[in-house]
This record gives structure tokens, sequence and C-alpha cells, in this order.
């Protein structure tokens, strides 16, 4: 089975962090967001990955290096939406099963055989992953029936009994006559322009609930990121107990205090009289300066601002600093 990871959008949201990189080539403990979303499919059982890219492509090809798996790339010239690049990348896609596509700005662990489960009894042409969300109140939420299909579609579309609602992953399996329902080309939304239309003409689309307990974690702006490396590190530190919470690579030289929970990373420095920790991430290659605290905070890869001061709920890059409120 293959999966699309939608990764060709502009990264706005995550501005200033994505005017040198692509959104999903930045990291989190020094592994690229989208390595770690293909690292964990590959483990549930993907096969291939499709990748659509666009904005600071290089960065993006880089940072796909990082995966052994099997990865094929399908470029946009220009910018063609959800549904226009899923429309593109049908030659990677082609063929008699179904196929999942995912946005490229998150942490999730998918129980991939559930879900495929899921869509094979609704017998739907797509099913979209949910989850019972207390954010959905803020992002808008889509209704589901008694058939576990979709009833309302936010504000946009509603049809028949709502018996509860969920918030919408960005997470969903297609079969692929989905591309009979589509725009022959251009620049298109998938949920707006395809599954919206397939509504309105009588057509159903199924609904699978992920269970709580499996981890969704969007990383779509500065904070989302900030937080997903703190939390990646404390997990880190609860599963590798011996090491105290303190992770140095051999090649990093650390001269300043270091307080774990803490990751420092290849060839990366903390000079002397500086401290470092507790829940501090300092990429490869960055450069915490003399007399500078930092705790909370993201160092980004080749970080190395010059200004020493106490740094909190930051995240570093190059040579600037992005402040969390």
């Amino acid at each position: 089975m293959k999966a699309m990871i939608l990764a060709a959008g502009l990264g706005t949201r995550m501005d200033p962090l994505t005017r040198t990189y692509a959104k999903p080539a930045l990291t989190v403990l020094d592994q690229p967001v989208i390595a770690r979303m293909i690292e964990s499919l590959a483990h549930a059982g993907i096969s291939g990955f499709v990748i659509n890219t666009h904005a600071n492509m290089d960065s993006l090809r880089e940072a796909l290096g990082h995966s052994r798996a099997n990865v094929e790339i399908s470029e946009e010239r220009t910018l063609l939406g959800t549904g226009g690049g899923i429309r593109l990348a049908e030659p990677y896609l082609g063929g008699n099963e179904p196929f999942i596509v995912l946005n490229s700005d998150m942490h999730v662990d998918l129980d991939v055989d559930a879900l495929l489960a899921a869509h094979k009894k609704q017998g739907a042409i797509a099913t979209l992953v949910l989850r019972d969300d207390p954010r959905k109140e803020r992002f808008g939420s889509l209704g589901i029936n008694s058939s576990e299909k979709v009833c309302r579609v936010t504000d946009l579309w509603a049809e028949g009994a709502e018996v509860r609602s969920g918030l919408f992953t960005g997470i969903q399996v297609l079969e692929p006559t989905i591309f009979d329902e589509m725009p022959a080309s251009g620049c298109f939304d998938i949920i707006r322009d395809v599954h919206l239309p397939y509504l309105d003409n009588g057509g159903s689309i199924g609904t699978w609930l992920q269970p709580a307990a499996r981890d969704w974690s969007p990383i779509g702006c500065p904070r989302e990121l900030l937080d997903a490396n703190l939390d990646a590190l404390e997990a880190l530190a609860h599963q590798e107990p011996a090491a105290r919470g303190v992770f140095i690579d051999p090649t990093a030289t650390v001269d300043g205090h270091i307080a774990g929970p803490v990751w420092i990373g290849a060839g990366a420095k903390v000079s002397p009289s500086s401290s470092v920790g507790p829940r501090a991430i300092i990429g490869a290659g960055a450069n915490v300066p003399t007399g500078a605290s930092v705790t909370d905070a993201v160092f980004l890869r080749n970080a190395s601002p010059a200004s020493p001061r106490s740094w909190q709920r930051v995240i570093a890059y190059g040579e600037e600093v992005w402040l969390d409120g």
C-alpha cells in the first residue's frame, strides 16, 4: 500500500522558520519531521511513498535522504492545492488499491490496519480520519451519522442526523476511483472541490475515529514545533532511564553546564559559562554562546545566535531567535 504525503505548501504558518527550509524539513530531535513520519508509517506497514514538493525543494530532498523507504517525488512547478496535488501524482498512485493521503505537518501514531479495516467495511470512496478532540471547536468539526458516514462538513454542508463529531486530522484513505470525481487538472481543494460535490450528488464518505490513546500532534507553526521537540525529548528520557535524560552526541563539544533532560546534537557546541537545560534541544552544528542560558528551547541545526542572553521558550535558527509569545 502507498501513502501520499502533502508537502508542497508554502509553510506560511511556520514563518519565519520556513524562509529557507520547507516546513516538513524542520527537525524534531535532529530528525526531519517528514522522515519521522515516513519511518512511523513504514513501521505500520506502508510500502511506498509519494511526496509532492514546491517551495524550498532542496531542503526537502535533503530531509528525505534521511529515509531508507521507497520515496517518489511529484514536483509541482505551481501550487495545485490538496486536490490538484493528488491528481498530479496519479501516475504514482494509480492502480486498484486504495491509498492513504496525509498532511506533512504532524506527528501521528497511525494504526494502519484498523483504518483500512474500517475503510473496507464502510465501502466508501473515501474514509476520513477524525479525532474526538477539544481543538475541533477552534478548527471546525465534521459531523458523523449513525452509519459512521460524514453528515456535516464544518458549516459548508449538512445532511442527515448527526450523532457525534470529530476533528479532521488531515489523514484519509482514498479509492483510486476518486480520480473520476476530480477536475482533469489545475489547482483545487480535495474537500471543497471533490468531496463536497460528491456528497451533493448522493455519494457517501466514511469516517474513522482515531483512538484517543494514539498520538496525533500537528506541527504547523513554531510553537507546535517547539512543543513537539520538548515532548519528544521527555518521551526519550522516559524510554531510556539509564541515560538520566542526557543525550549528547560524541562529536559535540560541551564546556558549559548541562541539566537534563537535554539533547546535544552532532558537532554542536556548548560554550564555557553557558547553561543548557532542563528541557533543551541543541541541534547538530548549533552553537550556544558564552554566558547564555537555555531552557525549554530548541536550537535548530547550525543555529548560532550572536548575543548571549537567557532564552526560554524560543527556537534559534541561523543567527535569529523566534520567541514564543
